[in-house]
């Protein structure tokens, strides 16, 4: 029965059994004290666990956190998806929900995607229209992104068949590349906005408009500890703010809450 109330507590927390096991028996070490009677119906604390327990809640309430660090990694939604599921990450940020039974999806920021040029290209287009473009290469973060997986059906719906493919790791080398004039990009309103705004970069016009809800993923199967339920609970705060500033004072997306 001890071994199934461990194997319990390490479901809920995200762990293999032996890992609570080991950490229980490094406790006892490290307190020189046995802390658990194991009984052949459960388990429970010792006269040494009852001493110590309400100090355990207090350095739990403390909140740990100047000794975490934080690691953010880019990476495309398939491969971020993967890993929350196989939980070497604890939780993702992806730009639609991944409709997995085994993942809970929270919603961050609602936003269009763009279709940017450079200003001469903006030229051609609006005298030539979509035909304008065939010369154009579609940059990206890559075939297996979903920014130009979504791009590249809104050019087949426009007949749009483009002759070359431009693949770079970061949002930035993508607009500099596109306002030199070497090519088209599929962005998120929220990523051109300035560049809008001082007219190095040009909206094209596209038959219907592509909304992606960017989200946070985490395994439903875990219970978050206090540090990631802060991070989680910061994360959507600063992106609520971002939301509203974007729709108020820019009017760079056009959603609802």
């Amino acid at each position: 029965m001890a071994f199934l109330l461990f194997s319990r507590a390490a479901d809920r927390l995200g762990y293999v059994q032996s890992t609570i096991t080991s950490h229980i028996r490094h406790l006892e070490n490290a307190s020189g004290k046995k802390l658990f009677h194991r009984l052949p119906r459960g388990v429970e604390l010792t006269e040494a666990g009852l001493q110590l327990a309400p100090f355990a809640y207090q350095f739990l309430q403390l909140g740990q956190f100047t000794k975490i660090k934080l690691h953010l990694t880019p990476g495309l939604q398939n491969d971020i998806t993967a890993q929350v599921v196989n939980r070497s990450i604890d939780l993702g940020i992806v730009p639609k929900p991944p409709n997995r039974e085994d993942l809970l999806f929270m919603p961050l920021l609602e936003e269009k995607l763009t279709l940017i040029c450079s200003p001469s290209i903006w030229e051609h287009f609006e005298r030539l229209g979509w035909s304008s473009l065939y010369d154009c290469s579609l940059i990206s973060f890559g075939d297996q992104c979903i920014y130009h997986t979504y791009g590249r059906s809104v050019l087949e719906e426009a007949d749009v068949s483009l002759t070359d493919h431009l693949t770079f790791s970061s949002v930035e080398l993508i607009k500099q590349t596109v306002a030199c004039g070497m090519g088209i990009a599929f962005v998120p309103a929220s990523n051109i906005v300035q560049e809008l705004a001082a007219g190095t970069l040009v909206s094209l016009p596209y038959s219907y408009d592509i909304t992606l809800t960017h989200g946070i993923i985490t395994p439903k199967s875990i219970e978050h500890n206090d540090a990631s339920q802060a991070f989680i609970s910061h994360l959507r705060a600063h992106f609520s703010e971002h939301y509203v500033f974007f729709q108020k004072e820019k009017g760079a997306v056009s959603c609802s809450k």
